[in-house]
């Protein structure tokens, strides 16, 4: 009688010990998995509100003119625009390439682009564009708002009459094109 109590005072304890070291071992493993999976979700659902549309292109010796729209719900920083999107222009039959453009600075206005260059200049609402050296600390481009980006190309290369592909990515990964005709 005495020999079972202390085996199964044994087994206890020896059960309470296998908890515990199994707590101590799996523990950090979920509390990583909930945060990888917190991040993940919050990334998700950044790209998801992220959205914008190209309302208006135009080509002009050189100069082409996009109006871009954000249709999400989030707020897009100015600087991520400005510092991480990628703008492309390509001819549509991929004759000149797909050519990555670099972006001007806060200073540059269209007249001072140079070749392979692009620049964005917010539209507030119910506002004139404006470029960036002109705007006061870091806004957002906020849902509903406009975004005016110039960019420049050799215009030697383009024929009149050619399509060209303009591409715009967001940090994000978020993409839209247009076609506009010269």
């Amino acid at each position: 009688m005495a020999g079972e109590a202390i085996s199964s005072a044994l087994l206890i304890i020896a059960a309470v010990i296998c908890a515990g070291v199994l707590i101590i071992a799996i523990y950090p493993a979920i509390f990583t998995m909930a945060g990888t999976f917190g991040s993940a979700t919050h990334a998700a659902d950044q790209n998801i509100r992220t959205d914008f549309t190209i309302v208006l292109a135009n080509y002009n010796n050189g100069l082409v003119t996009v109006y871009m729209k954000n249709v999400g719900t989030a707020q897009i920083p100015l600087a991520n625009v400005e510092n991480s999107a990628d703008v492309f222009i390509s001819d549509a039959e991929g004759t000149t390439g797909s050519n990555r453009l670099s972006y001007g600075s806060t200073d540059t206005t269209s007249a001072t682009l140079t070749q392979g260059s692009w620049v964005v200049y917010p539209c507030p609402l119910n506002q004139a564009c404006i470029p960036l050296n002109q705007v006061t600390g870091n806004p957002p481009w906020i849902p509903g708002e406009t975004l005016e980006v110039i960019a420049f190309i050799n215009p030697a290369l383009i024929t009149p009459g050619d399509n060209l592909n303009f591409q715009f990515i967001l940090p994000s990964g978020v993409s839209r094109s247009t076609v506009i005709t010269t």
